[in-house]
């Protein structure tokens, strides 16, 4: 095979390698730390680690999904990204659709589980400043304006998250 032709995997062994590593390494970390505290609260022994190892299910199978998506309909679809994410520092908020938890509005109850915004947040931002550096580069580079938009941003994310009591 000569070097014009390349063969493209399904996945990224590098990156896959070292995710399964500390996923296992964490779901281990969990069970030994858990075992006293589960056992304290009547609870089975490994209450903690399957609750983990659902969680660790359902992000796998949602990093699947994602890992489907090109990068160009997240490149296109970051306006869309920072728009959801200002809607859910919002949402988070509002008494019906905040859960709090230990004196903390920062949840979103979605029945089986909830969901921490911020966290989720974090993940869309991320999306919306690649995007953005990668549409507007000379103007990072060359003008302040173009740091300056940014980091409004993040200042209206930043003011919006501090309005959740700790």
């Amino acid at each position: 095979m000569d070097l014009q032709t390349k063969h493209k995997e399904p996945f990224d062994w590098h990156l896959i390698i070292p995710i399964f590593l500390l996923l296992g390494f964490g779901l281990i970390m969990i069970s030994s730390a858990s075992i006293g505290v589960s056992s304290s609260m009547k609870l089975h022994p490994l209450h903690f680690f399957f609750r983990q190892l659902i969680h660790v299910g359902l992000g796998l199978i949602l990093m699947l999904a994602v890992s489907r998506f090109s990068v160009s309909f997240l490149h296109n679809g970051s306006t869309w990204v920072v728009l959801l994410a200002l809607g859910l520092l919002i949402i988070v908020l509002i008494p019906p659709f905040g859960k709090m938890v230990n004196g903390s509005t920062r949840w979103i109850p979605l029945g089986i589980m909830n969901v921490q915004v911020s966290e989720v947040v974090k993940l869309l931002l991320l999306i919306y400043l690649a995007s953005y550096m990668t549409r507007k580069s000379n103007e990072v580079r060359e003008k302040f304006i173009g740091v300056l938009k940014p980091l409004m941003i993040l200042a209206v994310f930043s003011f919006l998250l501090l309005l959740e009591p700790d």
